[in-house]
């Protein structure tokens, strides 16, 4: 099987937390690639994955079948559906996600006080 390698991997553990619920939506991987045997993707290219359905140690097989190959242990990241949205649509790394996060905290508690 061919194979895709990434770094800075981070699995996303999307939820739906509107009106009151909390609910694993999918868990999707986000990397940077590389290398990929399946030449889809170039180098630097940042991915997210469609959602992990088995993973062992550093290495993830997704719903499509593809397979992903961490070079190192990943960490993973709970966000909301509508974060996950904003990432795909602004290309965010899970770091720029966080960074956000603390801006808008620090926004809206300036706003309270």
């Amino acid at each position: 099987m061919l194979k895709t390698h990434i770094k800075n991997a981070c699995m996303l553990h999307v939820r739906d937390f509107d009106d009151g619920r909390d609910e694993l939506l999918a868990s999707v991987l986000f990397g940077e690639i590389l290398n990929d045997e399946t030449c889809r993707y170039k180098k630097g290219f940042r991915i997210m994955t469609s959602p992990v359905v088995s993973c062992s140690n550093n290495e993830f097989k997704t719903q499509t079948g593809s397979l992903y190959i961490s070079d190192k242990k990943y960490h993973s990241l709970i966000i909301a559906a509508n974060e996950w949205y904003l990432m795909r649509e602004k290309q965010l790394s899970p770091n720029e996600l966080v960074s956000l996060r603390a801006d808008d905290f620090q926004l809206n508690d300036t706003k309270q006080h």
